[in-house]
């Protein structure tokens, strides 16, 4: 979604045009920013919360929480145009309101590991993420720059960020899935030969011992003499 807002700034715009690139540029930044916010909120309830193995955050309320921040880019973005100052601050607002909770939350979740290695990646691309906008969001705006380099700023603000977060979510899962890792011996499994050796001695038969010799008597020895 984002990289269609490209072509968009290419000629003289039209009012479609212009009515369509709000649309494009902040519903491709909240499902972006916004999924991963909540799959990463989700990882770090999981590890903030000592009663985690009894918590369940099921797939339906993390795309609530998706729903509603789309809902406010609608809202905002449905207001008549002569209020369009006043909804562009505050989509900047709203918008950086998220990446800052988003930068937060891959903060408190880079160190997981196990089965949610996968924040570290998230973090990685929503630090990626922050240093693009904010080096080409000011860029972007100045005039005096001319219109091929405003062009060229907000386009590498776009692909940057996107190629960015799709190679962190996706390059890791495709580099492991043609690695096969050797299985992990468990300490029950190392303890398991030790075991059954020990049952098996405590089920063997012990070897019958010898009579033990009784000592001649006196008399014995003297007959034999």
């Amino acid at each position: 979604m984002a990289l269609t807002e490209i072509p968009t700034y290419v000629g003289v715009p039209t009012a479609a045009v212009c009515a369509v690139q709000p649309w494009l540029l902040a519903g491709a930044f909240s499902v972006a920013i916004g999924a991963v916010t909540v799959r990463n909120f989700r990882i770090y309830r999981i590890f903030s919360d000592p009663f985690a193995s009894t918590l369940v955050m099921r797939n339906h309320v993390l795309f609530g929480w998706l729903a509603e921040i789309l809902a406010v880019d609608v809202v905002l973005l449905s207001k008549n145009a002569h209020f369009q100052t006043v909804v562009v601050a505050l989509l900047y607002v709203s918008k950086a309101a998220l990446l800052l909770f988003s930068l937060w939350l891959a903060a408190q979740t880079r160190a997981a590991g196990g089965g949610y290695s996968e924040s570290k990646s998230i973090a990685f691309a929503i630090y990626n993420l922050t240093l693009v906008l904010c080096i080409g969001l000011p860029l972007a705006y100045t005039d005096a720059l001319g219109q091929p380099f405003q062009f060229a700023v907000r386009s590498l603000a776009i692909i940057l960020p996107v190629t960015g977060l799709l190679g962190a979510l996706f390059a890791p899962k495709l580099v492991g899935s043609g690695r096969i890792d050797k299985p992990e011996t468990s300490a029950s499994a190392e303890m398991e030969p030790a075991f059954v050796s020990f049952l098996a001695k405590r089920a063997k038969p012990a070897a019958p011992r010898a009579p033990a010799s009784q000592p001649m008597s006196v008399s014995a020895l003297a007959a034999l003499n």
